[in-house]
Formats: C-alpha cells, sequence, structure tokens
C-alpha cells in the first residue's frame, strides 16, 4: 500500500513534489531509501500525540508503523503506511488515508500493536518539512532502515496486520 499512498497523497496535493515509485516491487514491498527518495523527505521517530500535534498546526502526516513479531502474521515484523491530514468538518477527528478506499476518522486500527513509528511532514501543498538532508530525529544512518529497534531486521513496506503482512529485508549497508 506504500504505492497506494503516494498516488493518493499525490491526487490530494498534486503541486507537492512527493513522487511515485516507478520499480514494480510485486509482493517484495518498498524499500525505506525507496519511500524517503519518493517523499522528498526523511522518516523520523513519532509517537501518536507527534501526529496528533502535527495536524492540529495544519499539517500533512505520513506515518510507517512497524509491528514486532508478537504481532505480525508468519512470525515476521510488518509495517503499514498511511497519512493523516487535518478534517475540516471536524477538527479533533483528522482523517487517515490509508491508500485503499475513502479516508476515515482518526485513530487507525491496530496502534496498540504497534511497535514503532515513524512520520514525515508537510505542509498544506504537500511541501516537505524537512528537507531529506535534515540529520535530525532519523532513525537511523542506515539507508534501509525501517523499524530495527531491539534488533529487528530491518523491513519493507509490506504487510498483513490488519491487511498488512511484513517481509524481512536485511540491509547489505
Amino acid at each position: 500500500r506504500g504505492r497506494q499512498n503516494l498516488e493518493g497523497f499525490r491526487e490530494r496535493h498534486p503541486e507537492s513534489p512527493v513522487q511515485q515509485i516507478d520499480r514494480e516491487h510485486g509482493g517484495a514491498g518498498i524499500t525505506r531509501s525507496e519511500y524517503e527518495a519518493a517523499l522528498r523527505t526523511t522518516l523520523r521517530d513519532g509517537t501518536t500525540q507527534d501526529i496528533l500535534n502535527a495536524v492540529n498546526r495544519g499539517e500533512l502526516v505520513v506515518v510507517v508503523d512497524t509491528y514486532g513479531v508478537d504481532h505480525a502474521t508468519q512470525g515476521q515484523p510488518g509495517s503499514h503506511t498511511y497519512t493523516v491530514e487535518p478534517n475540516a468538518d471536524n477538527p479533533a477527528r483528522p482523517l487517515v488515508y490509508d491508500g485503499a478506499g475513502e479516508p476515515y476518522p482518526w485513530p487507525p486500527a491496530g496502534l496498540d500493536r504497534v511497535q514503532s513509528t515513524q512520520i514525515a511532514t508537510f505542509d498544506t501543498n504537500g511541501r516537505p518539512l524537512h528537507p531529506p538532508t535534515d540529520p535530525v530525529n532519523t532513525t537511523s544512518g542506515r539507508p534501509e532502515h525501517i523499524s530495527g529497534k531491539l534488533g529487528r531486521p530491518d523491513v519493507v513496506l509490506t504487510g498483513s496486520v490488519g491487511g498488512w503482512s511484513g517481509r524481512p529485508f536485511v540491509s547489505k549497508v
């Protein structure tokens, strides 16, 4: 759904520099470096409160939630990506766009199973608020690293926890 999330973001924010990922990934998922290159920014550690604070400031937030082995199918960690945007009709309930179908009000399902969260923030036109070289609060210097906490292998954006499953991706970096 990473590609679908990017496609939906571009449709809602046509002036955004966010790009689509050209490579067909099949069931292998999207690597962190591909996703960050498409977003034109880096993912940084974040929390649910960071997401809500950013949306309350009028920002758009692309989120990557990573589930640990305990909450994933087939004993593999997986990631789920979605976008959270302000809701003009009900500011207390931001809209969640998960790349499939219509948006729904906050919160997304499965937050209680999330092991780690990374975010990228954008202005109302979809322009990244942090340049890709911004070293502040990046999750890792390793380009393929998405979760990697607790010694977990790097993972790609694919999944089946609540519709998402993951496959480990061990970086050569």
